[in-house]
């Protein structure tokens, strides 16, 4: 699902990273309607049902597959994007892990860095990818929770 460059240059553009369920999604609702461009990401937008709806309702709303530990995919997407200037970039895709393996003496190290990557590294990956766009705004805010 992709609508690559379709926003228009009159309105400020928020990029957000797991938008399809949570806080990420509320915050495409909140943008959306307060009229922004609303550039929302997920890695399975095709199970993102009332992200799709708001896209169907909301044409400043653009949906894109991105999964943040991808440099390809990042990649790629910043390429389909270069032109388009991002006031807020908003890194809120993230994962908790099993609470369970994340105690000392139990510990999963390969569940810490998956939560690593995704958590960090993947707003590192987006931070990096789209400061050009984010320079090139007018806001200029890169926000990331977790």
């Amino acid at each position: 699902m992709s609508t690559q460059n379709s926003f228009s240059g009159d309105q400020p553009t928020v990029l957000i990273t797991g938008a399809n369920r949570g806080l990420g999604l509320a915050f495409a609702e909140q943008y959306a309607g307060k009229g922004w461009n609303v550039l929302a990401t997920c890695r399975k937008p095709e199970a993102a049902t009332t992200l799709q709806e708001l896209a169907l309702t909301r044409p400043r709303v653009a949906i894109e597959t991105l999964d943040v530990t991808s440099d390809e995919q990042v990649a790629t997407l910043a390429a389909g994007y270069r032109d388009q200037p991002v006031d807020v970039l908003l890194n809120n895709a993230g994962i908790y892990g099993t609470l369970s393996s994340q105690a000392l003496g139990a510990m999963d190290f390969s569940g810490a860095a998956q939560v690593f990557d995704i958590n960090a590294l993947g707003a590192l990956r987006m931070i990096e990818a789209f400061l050009p766009n984010v320079a090139a705004s007018g806001q200029k805010k890169i926000v990331s929770l977790g």
